[in-house]
């Protein structure tokens, strides 16, 4: 029997967390993971409410890892890979402040390995990465706060779990909103038309009768092109 250390965890923000958690799933050595919303300003949000961008959380997946079989240099190395590390706020077709990516973790004796993964990964793009580091406690005043990858926070690290059906709601809702002004477009587009082509028919009808000789022709008809 093999007797495994205690569990260790990591907090990863890589833009949509049901696609970064499939894929932390997916490593040997991950024993569970978690999506939801860390450090924002408000409590409890719900994902209507971090969809608006305006309470400050970012969308998050906790991982949970066997140390005896995967590192969390590997994860982050893996995490580097899932992800743009040089886009600000957008991960693929997702975009905004709940989008940003983020390493957040619980123990101090963490900070080496993810200043040594990100240092290495650094060297493989010319713009700055644009992850944020955040520890659940006030750091030492040792470390700088101009820095610009690393944001510190001196509050704990705190994650919102979020139910699949929240978002489905609020993506339904988006989607019916989308589908309402695309109706609206479209409804407005055929007016269009059709006052085009009556303006069409208006112009040849009293042509058509002023080339016959008709002057009694209403003169609604009468289109002064």
């Amino acid at each position: 029997m093999i007797f495994f250390e205690k569990t260790r965890e990591i907090y990863l923000a890589g833009g949509c967390f049901w696609g970064t958690e499939h894929y932390f799933k997916q490593i040997e050595g991950v024993v569970e993971t978690e999506v939801g919303f860390a450090n924002g300003n408000t409590e409890n949000p719900t994902y209507k409410e971090v969809y608006t961008d305006t309470t400050g959380y970012a969308e998050t997946v906790h991982v949970k890892y066997h140390p005896d079989v995967v590192s969390l240099e590997f994860l982050l190395q893996m995490f580097f890979k899932a992800i743009d590390p040089t886009s600000l706020n957008k991960q693929g077709h997702d975009e905004g402040t709940r989008y940003r990516t983020g390493i957040y973790y619980t123990d101090p004796e963490d900070l080496p390995v993810i200043e040594k993964v990100f240092a290495e990964e650094q060297k493989n793009h010319q713009q700055p990465l644009a992850q944020e580091f955040l520890y659940r406690r006030r750091v030492s005043s040792g470390l700088s706060r101009q820095e610009p990858h690393r944001l510190l926070s001196p509050t704990p690290v705190t994650l919102r779990v979020c139910k699949k059906s929240e978002r489905e709601e609020v993506k339904l809702n988006s989607s019916i909103s989308q589908k309402r002004i695309r109706g609206l477009s479209l409804f407005g587009g055929t007016l269009f038309l059709l006052y085009v082509r009556i303006l069409i028919l208006s112009f040849v009808i009293c042509h058509f009768y002023q080339g016959c000789g008709n002057d009694r022709l209403p003169a609604f008809l009468c289109v002064h092109v």
